[in-house]
């Protein structure tokens, strides 16, 4: 999973300052997170949030969407929603 630094870290062999970005195994992200070293990375949505790509593929395919799909995932369910329309 991959993580940023909020505070001085080392996690495995590096030393991380605040604001890098690392990868952790899932276990360890979550204790990571939860003592408040480290926050989720966000990947780049491409100039759109969440809601409002799940509100255009309910617009598009008329179904609400799998809240576990990333951007990437309702992009391409979008596509492919207005290619059979």
């Amino acid at each position: 999973m991959k993580l940023i630094a909020c505070r001085h870290l080392t996690y495995g062999t590096r030393r991380l300052l605040p604001g890098e970005v690392f990868e952790a195994s899932d276990r360890n992200a979550r204790v990571l997170i939860a003592v408040n070293k480290a926050k989720t990375a966000q990947p780049d949505a491409g100039g759109h949030d969440l809601p409002a790509l799940r509100k255009e593929y309910q617009e598009v395919s008329g179904k609400r969407p799998f809240n576990g799909w990333d951007a990437e995932t309702l992009r391409s369910k979008i596509a492919e929603a207005k290619d059979a329309n």
